[in-house]
């Protein structure tokens, strides 16, 4: 068999034992399966601009000098999107613009110089992408396009005068130089594939099940919520990233519909107190969330797919510079010499990348506090000269988070890829090994710890590396007094 079909077929090997053993262990449906994503909107369109100008003068016993200068920059973006249990679709843009100009003026006894100098930066970005799950079909499509567009010169112009007296009478020196220098770069990458099996977000399950939790344990509720609440806050939840996106300062929106969906249900008491800001903390960690309902730590994707895939990709630059320079030398106003000379460059780069591939996805919330991923990704350029080239890049990741007290992840990830063509041959491949872990005791400690491990090599190098990163943040002393106006025994039990 050849070498690079071996580690096509042992790295879907790893990642599907890890699948079947993860599957055979959550067997049964739960809130995270049965999770359905509601259908939502949100249109964003965004303009700002910013203009400076400044104008500078000095004068002093040698002369005056005299600039101008401004600067613009100008930013628009924007989304569009929809998505629901059988279908996403998005569109977002992104373009600037930028500039500034400047121009100087200095006048020193028999010398002048004028200069002039411009630059100008825009860049576009943009991406476009549709999928489709149908409901009762196990089949589906992914589709992505993005552009991007990079635009920017410059230009730079001088003009010196310079006089000297010598013996034999006034001398006079003239010269001007200009440059102008323009790049431009496009790329657009495509991909296309159709699925088997679905991979659904249900983070917004156990983003409701810790909402609910704090309500209870700070009296906010009477009683845990009903199926039907608790449905309807995950789909708050799931909702809510984009309900952000649509005010400036959207804590009170998400809020507004968290307490409907409590008064609904009856648990909700009538006096809720402070239990509501407590409820907003993070999971881990201090500080605020401006969504209202506090974000998991780790993603809660659960389900499968397979899919087969095609992408393209195309970059195209191109780049020119142009440079003017003329100087004269003139004695008693007559031209005694002069030189000039002009340069001119362009060049220009273009490549087309096809491909094919196959992805496959597999994810599975363990309970309400672990989590369980694996990936792999196999492509193949369609290319005469790269017959022989073979790319795979294989993740899995287990993940658990405790609310309020740790976050703890391990990732182990490898990438490999052979290239054989008429010209070059390589065999390039990476491996690793990253965990991390965040424990927290609410005004007492905070505790960081890092640890990973990597190995590579490219054709006969070797390298390997390990490294350990520990961060610990100890309060030593945290106290408050405001006698008569905070009940310190709440405060410090």
């Amino acid at each position: 068999m050849p070498h690079h079909a071996v580690v096509r077929c042992r790295s879907f090997a790893f990642t599907l034992c890890l699948a079947a053993a993860t599957a055979a262990t959550a067997a049964r449906a739960d809130e995270f399966s049965d999770y359905r994503i509601p259908d939502h909107r949100l249109l964003l369109a965004n303009a700002s601009v910013l203009l400076d100008l400044a104008d500078n003068r000095a004068t002093n016993r040698w002369g005056t000098s005299r600039g101008a200068s401004g600067f613009t920059n100008v930013v628009t973006s924007g989304s569009w999107t929809r998505a629901s249990e059988t279908c996403r679709s998005w569109i977002d843009w992104n373009g600037a613009f930028q500039g500034d100009r400047g121009h100087a003026d200095v006048t020193q006894f028999m010398r002048t110089e004028q200069s002039h100098a411009a630059h100008s930066n825009e860049h576009a970005f943009g991406s476009l992408g549709a999928a489709a799950d149908p409901a009762h079909v196990p089949i589906g499509y992914d589709a992505l396009v993005l552009a991007s567009l990079v635009w920017e010169q410059d230009w730079d112009a001088a003009h010196v005068r310079d006089g000297q007296f010598a013996t034999d009478g006034l001398y006079a020196l003239e010269s001007q130089d200009a440059t102008h220098r323009w790049a431009e770069t496009r790329s657009v990458e495509a991909r296309a594939g159709v699925h088997v099996g679905r991979v659904r977000d249900a983070t917004a399950v156990a983003e409701a099940h810790l909402l609910e939790r704090r309500l209870l344990r700070y009296g906010v509720l009477t009683r845990p919520l009903g199926p039907d609440a608790r449905r309807r806050l995950a789909q708050l939840a799931d909702v809510a990233n984009d309900l952000v996106a649509a005010h400036d300062r959207p804590a009170r929106h998400v809020w507004a519909e968290v307490e409907r969906v409590l008064r609904d249900d009856g648990a909700l008491r009538d006096t809720i107190g402070a239990g509501v800001l407590a409820a907003q903390e993070p999971w881990v960690g201090a500080g605020s969330d401006p969504r209202g309902i506090p974000r998991s730590p780790i993603g809660r994707d659960v389900g499968w797919s397979v899919m087969p895939y095609v992408a393209m990709q195309h970059m195209w630059s191109a780049s020119d510079f142009r440079q003017t320079y003329f100087q004269q030398v003139a004695r008693n106003d007559t031209v005694q010499s002069s030189t000039g000379f002009v340069t001119d460059h362009a060049d220009h780069h273009s490549t087309d990348l096809p491909a094919v591939g196959i992805r496959f996805e597999y994810h599975r919330p363990l309970g309400e506090s672990w989590q369980v991923d694996a990936m792999t990704d196999a492509q193949r350029p369609v290319d005469r000269d790269r017959d022989r080239a073979f790319t795979v890049s294989s993740l899995v990741a287990l993940s658990t988070v405790v609310a309020d007290r740790l976050v703890w992840n391990v990732t182990a990830s490898q990438f490999r890829q052979i290239f054989e063509s008429r010209d070059l041959d390589y065999d390039t491949w990476t491996t690793g090994v990253r965990t991390t872990l965040q424990f927290y005791i609410e005004d007492h400690v905070a505790l960081t710890l890092t640890a990973m491990s990597t190995q590579s090599q490219f054709e006969l190098n070797h390298q390997q590396r390990g490294s350990v990163r520990v961060g610990i943040d100890y309060r030593l002393a945290r106290r408050f007094r405001a006698a008569g106006i905070v009940n310190e025994e709440a405060m410090w039990p």
